[in-house]
């Protein structure tokens, strides 16, 4: 189990899986008769924690899919998957999606786009209202330098932002999604 593992005090388990194909298009065929398709996209995200709590709040809050950019973390290495806790194997996952594949699937598919921005105006709350029962893409920034100003100006995204206290700078990546995701479940409920 040594071989095997890199962490000091392996649990004993170990399995040999095929890594699921994911295409876009073809997943939003299979489950375009769906109404107020929720995902999540991250641009970039490089902390492998990270984007296995991602994915688990994506699973626990029922989202549809979750989509990492290219140049992001391996969404299969050993710490992403011990992160997601199992999650990874209940919601489809997308790798290597540009940002321009994302819009202009979007675009086509008539997905409402937001995206997480300190200093936007519209918050959460009433972001989340306006996606209930309607297909919307979520997009979270890299860790360090948020999302791109020219995808969050332009492709009439709506920028959205979560109301903190004063005292506290920012959020964590993880923490931020898993309240935004939660928010867009409460509102579909």
């Amino acid at each position: 189990m040594k071989a095997m593992t890199d962490t000091v005090t392996p649990q004993g388990l170990l399995a040999v899986a095929r890594i699921p194909e994911f295409e876009l298009s073809q997943w939003f065929t299979k489950n375009s008769k769906k109404s107020g398709l929720q995902l999540a996209y991250f641009w970039q995200i490089q902390d492998p924690g990270n984007a296995g709590t991602a994915i688990r709040a994506a699973d626990a809050f029922e989202f549809d899919a979750v989509l990492f950019s290219d140049n992001s973390v391996d969404v299969y290495g050993p710490k992403v998957v011990r992160s997601s806790a199992g999650s990874m194997w209940n919601v489809p996952i997308g790798q290597e999606i540009s940002i321009e594949q994302l819009i202009e699937f979007a675009r086509i598919n008539s997905f409402r786009v937001f995206v997480t921005q300190a200093d936007a105006h519209l918050q959460i709350k009433e972001a989340a209202a306006e996606s209930s029962g309607k297909n919307s893409i979520w997009i979270f920034g890299n860790e360090a330098r948020g999302v791109p100003q020219e995808v969050a100006q332009s492709n009439g995204a709506t920028l959205v932002s979560i109301p903190i206290s004063e005292k506290v700078e920012s959020l964590n990546l993880a923490t931020a999604a898993s309240v935004v995701m939660y928010a867009v479940s409460a509102a579909r409920n």
